[in-house]
């Protein structure tokens, strides 16, 4: 007597894992990376701003400006 072997949900299941793991091992290289870059910036001292406003405020302008560009 034969067993039945996996399932269809076994094997998608197992593929599913699989894919899984990629994505996790994908997302903590890109944590890792995001970490490196941050602890750079904050050795030489850079800082980190935002621009907040309306549309059509010219938040654009204004770093433009700032930047001489």
């Amino acid at each position: 007597m034969r067993g039945l072997g996996e399932t269809n949900t076994e094997v998608m299941r197992r593929h599913l894992k699989g894919k899984e793991f990629k994505i996790m091992k994908k997302l903590e290289e890109y944590q890792n990376m995001r970490k490196l870059h941050r602890e750079g910036r904050r050795k030489k001292g850079m800082l980190t701003i935002g621009i907040v406003g309306y549309t059509n405020v010219g938040k654009s302008s204004l770093l433009n400006f700032l930047t001489g560009k």
